[in-house]
């Protein structure tokens, strides 16, 4: 039987361990509180509350509540129970955090993974889930079948800071798209408008207008040199007075909008700048 040890215990770790088990690997866990584990137990898993008092698998999969914790529980061990095995790396956790997590395997024979989890715990599953990965190659082709257990995947090359640059990418957006589509909620309840159909409408039409930001932004800035191009469709001071119009619609029947008050200020402020004529990508000159 295929098998794995996983460092954590926590909703996503736990996650993890279900998938795996769901996938016939036979798992140890380490945590160090026995009853988080417990309901794995009863289904066959093998625990241990350290890692020197457990029997390490050839993949070792760290899910622990960021960066200090792993060192934590790396440190406390033996670095040479290390040497041979692939790590994977699964917490949230900045791109240079990461590379200091990767930097306590420096001086064993250990193939590193930094792995980011791009969904909810509920939906570690191969249909569900998805995952970025980063660094050792050789890690991830020996040990797709355990990834392909957590969901889809996506190898991002060696550089082991990919993976969390992306990460935080998509959270960015999620949690804005998240933010817009309360706001917008909060309009539709407002005025007795269901959310249920908004919702589906937004499913609808949401992809359709993602296509047209995705060309504008890809043709605009894929080879960005820092000089903005004048406006041919969407200029800013189009946007400013989209987005005005938008605002104020919403907010005279009595709603807050503090996502896109930032929003309209942000195309505000380029068009304050003398940047009116130029594409909306000129916003990107209030950012790097």
């Amino acid at each position: 039987m295929k098998k794995v040890t996983i460092i954590g215990c926590g909703l996503m770790g736990s996650g993890l361990i279900n998938a795996a088990m769901d996938a016939g690997f036979d798992v140890t866990i380490v945590n160090r509180t026995k009853a988080k584990a417990e309901q794995f137990i009863k289904r066959g898993a093998k625990y241990a509350p350290t890692l020197d008092e457990a029997e390490l698998s050839k993949c070792i999969v760290f899910n622990l509540a960021g960066d200090e914790a792993t060192k934590e529980v790396v440190n406390a061990s033996k670095k040479s129970r290390f040497n041979g095995k692939t790590v994977v790396y699964s917490s949230t956790s900045k791109p240079s955090e990461v590379e200091e997590v990767a930097k306590l395997f420096s001086e064993t024979d250990t193939l590193f993974l930094d792995a980011k989890i791009m969904n909810y715990p509920q939906d570690v599953h191969p249909e569900r889930g998805y995952v970025y990965y980063s660094g050792s190659k050789e890690a991830f082709d020996e040990n797709i079948d355990l990834f392909n257990a957590f969901g889809k995947t996506a190898y991002l090359g060696e550089d082991i800071r990919r993976s969390g640059m992306l990460d935080i990418a998509m959270l960015n957006i999620h949690f804005g798209a998240f933010a817009s589509l309360v706001e917008v909620a909060a309009y539709c309840l407002k005025n007795n408008y269901p959310v249920e159909e908004m919702i589906e409408e937004t499913k609808v039409l949401l992809p359709i207008l993602l296509e047209g930001i995705y060309r504008v932004i890809n043709n605009d800035l894929a080879s960005y040199d820092g000089k903005l191009k004048d406006a041919s469709v969407c200029s800013v001071d189009k946007q400013v007075h989209s987005t005005e119009t938008m605002r104020d619609a919403i907010n005279e029947d009595g709603v807050n909008t503090p996502f896109l008050d930032k929003i309209v200020e942000l195309f505000k402020t380029c068009e304050d700048k003398g940047l009116a004529e130029k594409e909306m990508v000129a916003i990107i000159s209030e950012m790097i």
